[in-house]
């Protein structure tokens, strides 16, 4: 299934549930496999943090979360036990981050999956600027990024502290990678660079201003994008991001950047 591949749509869906149906035929009625707390399909966490996750259905339309009746056959899986182990069974489980580096988490019931993404930041001198990095962003939401739409060509992304330039908090920012500049801190330089005659020199006032606004609103711990250009995401399309061209199995703000990458977010169809 695809959303086993891309994890926005799966995110976006999970943050904008409806209600929460109990059925007694409620095995009949789940058709997709989902996260139940949307701050879990992404966790950037230090060794010893035990993250509880918890899985859940939904029905077909996302509109609808409903309990798994017969959570025995629920099965959690981790890649790199050396990284995050599990532990429990049911439609809960607690990953034990054991190791630095990044594993994935992958749940399956009923030939369903659903997947979640864990970080331990490696311990040691931070990866301040990056080179040659692209940045486009869809000002005109048609899915595609014009020469004109390329905010950054061949620039340096540098690290920054989205708590400290954007006055977000410690939640708001957990799940933000701390020591590689990122896909969502080449997306906030290229907004500042864009609009912003200073650029970065002066700070981040022109993104503290779209989110004051309420034109840019940057959720889940820092890695879903509900809102860019003052355009929101629905059911359908939403703010997605590509690296040269591929979407990534990652939110934007745990995508490590690599010298010569092209960033491109799109406001664009879910594929699911």
């Amino acid at each position: 299934m695809k959303m086993k591949k891309f994890i926005t749509p799966v995110l976006a869906a999970s943050l904008a549930f409806g209600g929460f149906a109990i059925s007694a035929n409620a095995q009949d009625n789940i058709a997709n496999l989902t996260l139940d707390d949307g701050r879990d399909f992404s966790v950037v966490n230090e060794i010893g943090h035990v993250e509880e996750i918890r899985a859940i259905g939904a029905s077909a339309d996302w509109q609808t979360k409903i309990e798994i009746p017969d959570t025995e056959n629920i099965k959690w899986t981790t890649s790199d036990d050396k990284i995050a182990e599990v532990m429990g069974a049911g439609d809960i489980a607690y990953v034990n981050l054991v190791g630095e580096g990044e594993a994935t988490i992958t749940v399956t019931y009923n030939k369903k999956t659903v997947t979640s993404k864990i970080v331990v930041e490696r311990k040691g001198e931070a990866k301040n600027k990056i080179a040659n990095i692209t940045v486009g962003v869809d000002e005109n939401q048609d899915g595609m990024i014009q020469d004109n739409e390329k905010y950054i060509k061949g620039g340096e992304i540098e690290l920054f502290s989205l708590k400290d330039e954007l006055g977000m908090s410690d939640a708001d920012v957990a799940d933000v990678l701390k020591k590689d500049p990122t896909a969502l801190h080449a997306l906030l330089q290229a907004l500042e660079i864009q609009n912003d005659e200073e650029g970065i020199s002066d700070g981040y006032d022109y993104v503290k201003e779209q989110i004051k606004e309420g034109k840019l609103s940057i959720e889940s711990e820092g890695s879903y994008i509900r809102v860019l250009l003052g355009t929101e995401n629905n059911y359908t399309k939403g703010w997605q991001y590509k690296i040269n061209d591929k979407k990534q199995d990652r939110t934007a703000s745990i995508y490590k950047l690599n010298e010569g990458d092209t960033v491109k977010f799109e406001f664009s169809k879910f594929e699911w």
